[in-house]
């Protein structure tokens, strides 16, 4: 299976005998010692002559609808040999809608995959498929845009000190965009044990959530931190002015980049707080914007912002038997974070 997804999507040129065996312990990792892994929800291969010629990787998710405990599988790495594509896809893709879990998610899929899983009854889900982007230091961020370009990264160094004051002078700017955020809240390392005792009372207005233990937050946790790519994973957990748990937030802090929200949780009324706590802590350590998928309860944050809506080439998808769970993710009633998806399950960053 590592063999085949190494040859379709080639990482890196040459293949070297390193990066093979870092593939078989990557997979190894996700697809066999996942502590999320279930004895009845398993990945898929397609075989041809004898051959691997495709596969699909399946990782479950525990998840509670109405309080009752469901379980969810993201699909993830499809893969199909070049010359099996057309019936292993079909295959794959059936044979996964097809299994005994009770909702289906891929929030990473192209638009081949789109029309596969919409062909077999699966839906987009709109919300989820938008990405949203806040710029903290705008001059500094269209340096860094610039400077991923291909000739234009001397130039962006030049013009580093330029775009500084730039960015200085934007949030000096009365009722501007750029002003630097408050937050009522005190911020402090993120303390899983908490997740675990207050995430049920904390997100009690989803009728469908992701639910995590001690074993399968860490191990995303381990993950996340292992893509962090010359950034670093930042848990912060928040409390009122009287102590009370407001919620936490997790992102890929890159300074001088842009940062990765992966997970904003806590009350609806405390969202706004939340969100204007990660966007000062992000603008402390120079990360120049932040970005992320969206989610209901962060439009109204969001909007409150000069923030820039995309939908990108890739899109979330959901298929289920029980239309009630495909309504309530359509409809953004649930909380399912980039986190809790393809983010933590890819290679590297």
């Amino acid at each position: 299976m590592a063999s085949l997804h190494l040859r379709v999507f080639a990482t890196e040129d040459p293949i070297t005998p390193q990066l093979e065996s870092d593939y078989q312990a990557y997979f190894t990792d996700v697809y066999l010692e996942n502590p999320c892994r279930d004895r009845n929800i398993h990945s898929l291969v397609y075989e041809e002559d004898g051959k691997i010629a495709g596969f699909l990787g399946v990782v479950p998710r525990r998840m509670e609808w109405m309080g009752d405990s469901i379980t969810a599988a993201v699909a993830t790495n499809f893969a199909v040999a070049p010359e099996s594509r057309g019936m292993a896809g079909l295959k794959l893709t059936s044979a996964f809608l097809a299994g005994e879990h009770d909702i289906s998610i891929a929030d990473v899929a192209g638009q081949n995959v789109r029309r596969l899983w919409e062909g077999m009854g699966g839906r987009s889900s709109i919300i989820h498929s938008v990405n949203w982007l806040l710029l903290l230091s705008p001059a500094r961020a269209i340096l860094h845009f610039l400077g991923r370009r291909r000739g234009f990264s001397s130039v962006s160094r030049v013009l580093r000190p330029a775009a500084s004051m730039s960015d200085v002078l934007a949030r000096r700017l009365p009722k501007g965009p750029f002003l630097p955020s408050k937050s009522l809240l005190a911020g402090e390392p993120l303390d899983t044990s908490l997740i675990l005792l207050h995430s049920g009372q904390l997100l009690k207005r989803f009728p469908l959530r992701v639910v995590y233990d001690e074993q399968s937050l860490a191990w995303l946790l381990r993950r996340a931190q292992s893509l962090r790519a010359r950034g670093n994973i930042e848990c912060v957990m928040l409390r009122t002015p009287k102590g009370k748990l407001a919620g936490w937030y997790i992102y890929n802090a890159r300074p001088r980049g842009i940062g990765e929200v992966l997970q904003v949780a806590g009350e609806e009324a405390a969202l706004p707080e939340i969100f204007s706590h990660l966007c000062s802590h992000a603008a402390a350590r120079g990360i120049v914007g932040l970005a992320g998928r969206l989610e209901r309860g962060l439009l109204g944050p969001l909007s409150q912002r000069f923030c820039l809506f995309n939908r990108q080439a890739t899109c979330v998808l959901v298929h289920s038997r029980r239309s009630e769970l495909t309504s309530a993710f359509l409809s953004g009633d649930v909380f399912f974070s980039m986190l809790d998806g393809e983010w933590c399950l890819r290679f590297k960053s």
